[in-house]
């Protein structure tokens, strides 16, 4: 062999003497670190035993099939309970006032007052245009409000009062009263009784014509019926017109008057309370 040969035989043991010896390095390099692994995991299992129970592996038993629990259903909502509502306190019945005693008047004829002489016609008036026994109370009397004693001393030749032809007369007469220094009139007991009767007169007068025009229209809309609702009206408002004078005079007429006549004239007071008072 030559020298040549001899060379290339040493250099490739060198070679592979020199690998060897790399590979054995990396082989005890990687024992030493097998072995820093087990000694860390050693030690955690000798200080943390509990890791040691999970990394074990479970013991072997005997598989058991359990069911599924059937679902349970859900309990219904509990109904609704509604509101309490608590009842309206009922309120105790009031006990009714006792009734007042009902006076009640007899009906009589207008008494002749004073000295008959007094009441002997003044004068003769002859009935104008636009004359009533309203306004010739006013302009002879000075007190508009006697005009019912007025027209009951002429009703034999007045039926109607409110009907005047021209050229019809009127008696005039003394009024009823004496005049007071305020301007008023002072009436006695009998004259009160008097003007009273008087605008009862006026009362059934109108009254009793109005239910001639109501019998007349025969429940159909006319003229008629036009005529007796007004004179109605004229009736109700001679009653409360009255009051002006004493405000018990509701008890006097109470039962004097048609049936539902006072409740109208009650209605008015509510409405529009007593006429002005004073005697005038």
């Amino acid at each position: 062999m030559g020298t040549e040969h001899l060379g290339r035989l040493s250099l490739d043991a060198a070679r592979a003497f020199e690998d060897y010896r790399i590979g054995r390095k990396h082989v005890v390099l990687l024992m030493i670190g097998m072995a820093i692994f087990d000694l860390a995991a050693l030690g955690l299992i000798l200080f943390h035993p509990g890791l040691a129970r999970e990394a074990a592996p479970p013991p072997a038993t005997r598989t058991e099939f359990i069911e599924a629990p059937e679902p349970v259903a859900e309990p219904a909502p509990p109904p609704a309970i509604p509101e309490t509502v608590e009842p309206e306190p009922v309120p105790e019945p009031e006990l009714a006032p006792e009734p007042e005693p009902e006076v009640v008047y007899e009906e009589h004829e207008p008494e002749d007052i004073s000295d008959p002489a007094s009441r002997e016609p003044l004068f003769t008036h002859y009935v104008q245009w636009g004359d009533t026994f309203y306004s010739l109370a006013a302009r002879y009397w000075g007190k508009e409000h006697l005009w019912p004693d007025l027209w009951l001393l002429n009703a034999a030749a007045f039926p109607d009062p409110d009907f005047m032809v021209v050229g019809d007369v009127v008696r005039m007469h003394d009024p009823l009263g004496q005049p007071a220094d305020n301007g008023q009139r002072i009436f006695t007991e009998a004259e009160l009784n008097r003007l009273f009767d008087a605008y009862l007169a006026v009362y059934r007068r109108y009254r009793q014509i109005g239910d001639d025009y109501l019998a007349r229209a025969a429940g159909r809309r006319s003229w008629y019926q036009t005529l007796g609702r007004n004179r109605i009206n004229k009736a109700h408002w001679a009653v409360y017109s009255s009051l002006r004078y004493d405000p018990d005079l509701l008890h006097r007429y109470r039962s004097l008057l048609e049936p539902g006549d006072m409740e109208i004239i009650e209605e008015y007071v509510d409405r529009f309370g007593y006429p002005q008072s004073g005697r005038n």
